[in-house]
């Protein structure tokens, strides 16, 4: 099977275009061994066991790192994006670590109980910790949910959005049948992936050079393809809805979500979030999450947090189809249109 690093030109020159040079990497379709082959106390718990044969049908194109402050902040201003979350809901989590307890307004009611190391911050949005990093632009973009991850691919190109969480996880075991627990194989190695070390949540060491989000290229690849930070740094949006596994039913599991009641749909749909995070560890304690390919949770669409971002795939569709028109870009005050309503139509 073939893959090769491409970097694809949207078509337009100098400033019109999003990213001139955005650095994708080709996947052409196949079947690959999806989940854990062998089972641990994480694996039932979040449906990574037992694994399976799943198949992406269509080649596509992955960008090689997350979404930058960088790259979003020019989406904001070039096309007037003012339906953020973070602005219609009017708060987002942040770490435990940085929250600033004499500036910082937590709002109570949007607590989680099974994840108090999250802290809903009123007036929290992507660019709050602007002016806390020198490498802020480089940074992975957080603070925006699922809309937003599909508005900036949209914009990116017309057919591009987050990935599946199969085309995912086929991205992360390099476009083969590997069923390795990392994309390089069974061993971890340090210093490719940001992940917590230390004691959580209180003192991360930060052996790999990071106590929070790395900026993108900062790390060696993870994978063949040149993939970065697709384990670790910051969980990433998907496409692909979230079934509750079988060990959940009747438990907490899934409820451990915004309680506001106006912001919860009736259906609750949760959407797959791939790759863990800076503050989850190689071997799950703490969170719960160990970082592996095969760790996944779900996180309702309108979710933000300071861990969460995404990444952009454009398929690459046997015969071409006509773009459906861009979205309509909501002002602040309307309610914005749920994803899957437009996601089941395409996928």
């Amino acid at each position: 099977m073939l893959f090769l690093l491409v970097f694809f030109c949207l078509g337009v020159s100098g400033s019109e275009s999003p990213l001139p040079h955005a650095s994708f990497a080709y996947f052409e379709g196949g079947s690959f061994e999806m989940g854990l082959k062998v089972s641990d106390r994480y694996a039932r718990l979040h449906g990574e066991f037992p694994s399976r044969t799943e198949r992406v049908a269509t080649s596509f194109m992955l960008s090689r790192d997350p979404v930058t402050n960088a790259d979003f902040e020019k989406f904001v201003k070039v096309s007037n994006y003012s339906r953020l979350r973070t602005s219609l809901k009017g708060y987002s989590y942040k770490f435990l670590s940085s929250v600033n307890q004499s500036v910082d307004h937590v709002v109570p009611s949007a607590k989680l109980d099974c994840e108090p190391w999250l802290i809903p911050v009123f007036r929290t949005d992507w660019q709050s910790d602007r002016n806390t990093s020198v490498y802020w632009k480089k940074l992975p973009v957080t603070h925006v949910d699922l809309d937003d991850a599909l508005a900036y691919c949209r914009w990116l190109h017309p057919s591009a959005r987050p990935p599946t969480e199969f085309e995912w996880e086929y991205a992360a075991r390099n476009g083969t049948n590997d069923s390795a627990i990392y994309p390089w194989g069974d061993g971890f190695r340090r210093g490719r992936v940001n992940s917590w070390q230390g004691i959580f949540p209180t003192e991360n060491q930060a052996i790999d050079g990071f106590a929070r989000r790395n900026p993108v290229n900062s790390l060696p690849t993870q994978t063949t393809t040149g993939l970065h930070d697709m384990l670790g740094n910051v969980w990433e949006w998907t496409v692909s809805e979230y079934e509750r596994p079988l060990a959940w039913k009747g438990g907490s599991g899934l409820q451990c979500q915004e309680s506001r009641k106006h912001w919860d749909d009736s259906k609750r749909i949760y959407y797959s979030v791939r790759g863990a995070s800076f503050i989850d560890t190689i071997d799950g304690s703490g969170t719960g999450y160990p970082v592996r390919i095969s760790t996944r949770t779900g996180r309702v669409p309108h979710f933000t947090a300071e861990n969460l971002g995404f990444r952009c795939l454009i398929p690459i569709k046997p015969s071409s189809k006509p773009s459906r028109p861009p979205r309509k870009i909501l002002k602040r005050e309307e309610q914005p249109p749920h994803p899957w309503q437009i996601m089941r139509e395409e996928l």
